[in-house]
C-alpha cells in the first residue's frame, strides 16, 4: 500500500501491473476536520448570540426599567417643584425687602413675610431631600443595566474569542 493523491498514477504499477491502494493524506482530513469544528463552532456562537440579543430584548422590557423611568419622571417633576418653590421665595424676598423698606407698614406684615419665608424655606429642604431621596432609588435602579452592560461585553469577547479559536 502506497500514499498517493486520488488519480494520481505511479510508475510503478504500470510497470508491475499491481494495483495500489489511495489514501488521502492527512492534510486533507486535518482541513476536513478543521471546517467541520469551524461550522460547529459557528453554529454554537450563532445559537448564543440570539439568546444573548433575545435576552437583551426581554430585560429592555422588564416592570424595573419602566420603573426607572418613572422614577427619572419623578426626579424632574421635583427639580421643577423646587424651582418654582425657590422662585416663590426670591418674590416674597422681593416682597419683604419692599416692607422693609416701607416703614410705614406695621411689624406684623413683615412678621407674616418672615414667617412665610421660613415656612417656604422648610417646603425646600423636604423637596431637596425627596430629590436626594428619589437620585438614589434611580442610583439603585440603574445597577442592573450596568451589570447587563458588563455581561453583555464579557459574553461579546468570550463569542470573538470562540470565533477567532475555530
Amino acid at each position: 500500500m502506497s500514499i498517493k493523491r486520488a488519480g494520481e498514477r505511479c510508475g510503478i504499477e504500470e510497470f508491475t501491473g499491481h494495483r495500489t491502494e489511495t489514501v488521502d493524506i492527512p492534510d486533507e482530513k486535518g482541513k476536513d476536520d478543521a471546517r467541520e469544528r469551524y461550522q460547529q463552532l459557528h453554529s454554537a456562537y450563532k445559537i448564543l448570540s440570539d439568546q444573548l440579543d433575545a435576552f437583551a430584548r426581554e430585560k429592555a422590557k422588564a416592570p424595573w426599567r419602566r420603573g426607572q423611568g418613572q422614577r427619572e419622571l419623578q426626579v424632574a417633576q421635583a427639580r421643577a417643584r423646587t424651582q418654582d418653590l425657590e422662585a416663590e421665595v426670591k418674590v416674597f424676598q422681593a416682597r419683604c425687602d419692599d416692607s422693609q423698606a416701607q416703614a410705614s407698614q406695621p411689624a406684623q406684615d413683615l412678621q407674616m413675610l418672615y414667617n412665610e419665608i421660613e415656612e417656604l424655606s422648610q417646603k425646600n429642604k423636604a423637596l431637596q431631600s425627596e430629590i436626594d431621596s428619589i437620585k438614589q432609588q434611580y442610583e439603585k435602579a440603574s445597577q442592573p443595566i450596568q451589570d447587563l452592560q458588563m455581561l453583555n461585553e464579557e459574553l461579546s469577547q468570550k463569542n470573538k474569542a470562540l470565533y477567532w479559536v475555530s
